[in-house]
């Protein structure tokens, strides 16, 4: 069962990103750790995600963030869950920043089974995910087109557009063209 809802955190809810967690999953005293801060107690969980949902959905949309589950599994003998994920997201600002970080969060399950640790780690410093907000992204499909082989011979690519009966005129870089 603790497996199986962490995987619905993960899968359904997009927890990463939402903050959506069963929270029948964890106990109340639960502490929470990430690289960023640590905290006690499923309130305080719960209450730092409705301060922080809001300015999240207004930057970072769900349809531009996913979190992506690599790899879940239980150790028989001490109940912890071992998770390791990937969480990208596209935030909504001019320059277009992509939030790109890996993880591995360790779930440690107390005596009647619910949560009482939450250890998260990132695979770059917290201070390299901040960074990426600031970084313009380049995607595939934005990136300039170029004259695919043009280093190897291959010959030009047909122009899209073709004027028919267009006057010949010839620009020379640094003469002004006027």
């Amino acid at each position: 069962q603790l497996l199986e809802g962490i995987r619905e955190d993960f899968v359904e809810r997009q927890y990463l990103w939402s903050g959506d967690i069963d929270p029948e999953l964890y106990d109340e005293s639960c502490t929470f750790t990430d690289p960023t801060l640590s905290f006690q107690g499923l309130d305080a969980f719960e209450r730092n995600i409705r301060n922080l949902r809001p300015i999240l959905d207004a930057v970072l949309p769900e349809d531009r963030r996913q979190c992506i589950l690599r790899s879940l599994e239980q150790d028989d003998s001490t109940g912890r869950v071992y998770a390791e994920w990937t969480m990208v997201g596209d935030l909504s600002l001019p320059w277009k920043p992509r939030i790109k970080v890996g993880g591995k969060t360790t779930y440690t399950p107390g005596t009647d089974g619910r949560i009482v640790s939450y250890d998260e780690n990132w695979d770059i410093s917290a201070g390299d995910a901040l960074l990426q907000i600031l970084a313009p992204t380049l995607r595939a499909d934005e990136v300039a087109e170029h004259w695919p082989g043009r280093l190897r011979g291959a010959p030009a690519p047909e122009p899209r557009v073709k004027l028919a009966d267009a006057p010949a005129f010839v620009v020379l870089p640094g003469f002004s063209n006027d």
